[in-house]
């Protein structure tokens, strides 16, 4: 690891944030904060989901703030909020972190609905690969459910089983 990767704040307990694509990477709180110390990662865009306390920003870089509950649906004026913000940053080409409190659920739900927005991969598959570039990765299913209808995937809760082609 060289000097440029140390992370900041470290413990037993660091995880630091997971690249999903070459710009996009999700993470906790903590890796939002500790920007403001050290950006070895050169981020140049942060999504905040969270609902913690504000922290100290660094200058030059964009953030946005959509808190939301965990466990809870996302409304689409939040969800609207985040992926034009996270399209903005991928058409700009700006490497951008999104995080939530412990980045297990809502940032993972969030990045993957972007990429499927955005084209780069369906839901599903983005969830897959966001589950294997972060294992700790487990989007809270009211979420998931909130995202499919947002998405106008179906079906929205798995209770209705697969469509009919």
């Amino acid at each position: 690891m060289s000097v440029y990767e140390t992370p900041v704040i470290v413990g037993e307990f660091y995880l630091p944030p997971s690249e999903i694509t070459p710009i996009l990477f999700i993470g906790n709180y903590m890796n939002g904060a500790e920007i403001a110390l050290a950006n070895p990662r050169d981020f140049r865009a942060v999504l905040n989901v969270s609902t913690e306390k504000p922290y100290q920003k660094a200058p030059g870089i964009a953030y946005m703030e959509v808190p939301f509950d965990d466990g809870h649906e996302i409304s689409e004026k939040a969800l609207t909020a985040c992926i034009d913000f996270l399209m903005f940053q991928y058409e700009t080409g700006k490497r951008t972190l999104v995080h939530c409190a412990a980045g297990i659920s809502r940032s993972a739900a969030v990045a993957a609905a972007f990429m499927d927005f955005s084209d780069q991969m369906p839901f599903d598959a983005a969830l897959n690969h966001i589950k294997r570039r972060r294992p700790i990765a487990q989007p809270h299913p009211a979420i998931i459910t909130s995202l499919r209808k947002f998405l106008k995937i179906w079906p929205y809760d798995g209770s209705l089983g697969e469509p009919k082609a």
